[in-house]
């Protein structure tokens, strides 16, 4: 790996720059040491101080994971790998007062080819003056190159640094104003969520004294259909007492009959009347000797 740290020209006349180079390789040394007894991983860091404003290290290393294998993917996977490593460079180097850039920042690397062309098509060069040698010509051309560059460098970087932080800024916004939104929209769904809640509770309730009452009625119906049933059953036997007491009705009926014909026998045909008697008294010790229980 190449890797380049670098810090804002902002900070270059606050930061002490001897001890930002020793806590860079203290960082790249902690970062990609894993496996110590396989040696140092961090082959060189090279420090370039030689354009204002621009201050930054060059270090080669090389990524080997726990296992002590080459693995690249170890440190460099993906965005949020990438975001891993700036975060832990940014939190070593908080004591130099240097913060993080914006996460997820817009901002783009522009090519430094690039850059310098536009630079020079924005450039007026004098012309030589009279008997100026062309040595001197070109020196005088060379320092005020160097002189419109760091004017002009400093000049679009901090117009490029503050278009961006007010992008940054307005994207900040816009980011707080729909996390407002959202949060709005999450308390009223909570709420409306609590009301259909308790809508519910209430609605459960309400079935729960519902069936309550069912299982009340339904033991009170079978308590009046065991109650019919016994009634159903004395009314049964009622009826085979008034059956009973018909036929004793009849019986007596009928013996009041014959006790009347037997008294007229007796009156006008006594010899034969007691001939009957006799007869009947007969047949009853006959039933009787036979266990019958004569129907009266």
């Amino acid at each position: 790996y190449e890797i380049v740290t670098t810090f804002s020209h902002e900070d270059a006349g606050k930061v002490d720059v001897e001890k930002w180079q020793e806590d860079n390789v203290k960082w790249l040394k902690d970062t990609f040491n894993l496996t110590p007894e396989n040696g140092n991983c961090v082959l060189s860091v090279m420090y370039h101080g030689d354009e204002y404003g621009n201050v930054h290290c060059h270090s080669l290393v090389v990524p080997v994971n726990e296992e002590g294998r080459i693995c690249a993917s170890r440190f460099t996977d993906g965005a949020a790998a990438l975001r891993r490593l700036q975060d832990s460079y940014a939190k070593a180097m908080q004591e130099h007062g240097l913060k993080r850039g914006i996460e997820r920042s817009s901002a783009k690397h522009q090519d430094i080819k690039k850059f310098y062309t536009k630079l020079n098509q924005t450039m007026d060069i004098p012309r030589p003056e009279r008997g100026e040698s062309a040595n001197s010509f070109r020196e005088r051309i060379l320092s005020l190159i160097q002189e419109e560059r760091a004017a002009s460098l400093r000049e679009m970087l901090n117009k490029e640094t503050k278009m961006r932080q007010e992008l940054d800024e307005q994207n900040e916004r816009a980011k707080k104003a729909a996390m407002n939104i959202v949060s709005s929209q999450r308390a009223e769904f909570k709420e409306e969520e609590v009301k259909l809640r308790r809508k519910n509770q209430e609605l459960s309730d309400q079935v729960g004294k519902l069936e309550k009452k069912y299982m009340e009625m339904d033991k009170l119906c079978g308590e009046m259909n065991t109650k019919y049933l016994k009634l159903e059953e004395k009314s049964k036997k009622t009826l085979q007492d008034l059956h009973k007491v018909e036929r004793l009705k009849e019986i007596v009926e009928e013996n009041t009959y014959r006790n009347q014909v037997m008294s007229y026998m007796k009156d006008e045909m006594p010899e034969f009347a007691e001939k009957m008697d006799q007869d009947y008294e007969a047949a009853k010790q006959m039933y009787e000797s036979r266990d019958v229980t004569l129907d009266r």
